[in-house]
């Protein structure tokens, strides 16, 4: 079961994502990557005896990074800023906190949780959604860490850890 969707796991942090990237966006900056060297360095890759160059001063530049220099990651970046779904909250990674605990808060603050609620949402047929440690409300994340775990609200929490 899927709780979040591929695309939102693909964007970069800066659109809250888990800055994976599409694939297929690697794949063509890798492509266009030679052809860039190709272009910049041809005796660096190809034997180019039989073509005749003009002694005039030409260069090629990239216009989609900032240097004007090519690299795959300013392409692929380029490619899934176009593709991929964009979102004013931004990923915040902890590099105290284990790479677990950062999902976890990564899917908490989404909203992405396996609790009564959200399993409830996505068609599973449990026999209630009343939170069974207290039984006073819906076992939402909110709830979960409000009432049960006495963090405060996920909002109040989120802003603690600023994700």
């Amino acid at each position: 079961m899927s709780w979040v969707k591929w695309d939102k796991i693909l964007v970069s942090f800066e659109n809250g994502g888990l800055n994976i990237g599409r694939l297929k966006a690697f794949n063509i900056a890798l492509v266009l990557n030679w052809k860039w060297r190709y272009l910049t360095k041809p005796d660096d890759l190809w034997d180019i005896d039989s073509v005749m160059l003009s002694d005039r001063e030409d260069c090629w530049s990239c216009l989609i990074s900032v240097d004007g220099i090519y690299t795959v990651k300013s392409v692929r970046d380029y490619i899934d800023h176009k593709i991929l779904p964009v979102s004013n909250s931004k990923t915040s990674w902890y590099k105290f906190l284990p790479r677990k605990v950062n999902v976890f808060l990564w899917r908490f603050r989404l909203d992405s949780l396996s609790v009564r609620w959200n399993l409830s949402a996505k068609g599973i047929d449990i026999n209630s959604v009343v939170c069974p440690v207290c039984t006073n409300g819906v076992e939402t994340c909110d709830h979960l860490f409000s009432v049960v775990v006495g963090i405060g609200s996920m909002a109040s929490f989120t802003g603690v850890i600023k994700l």
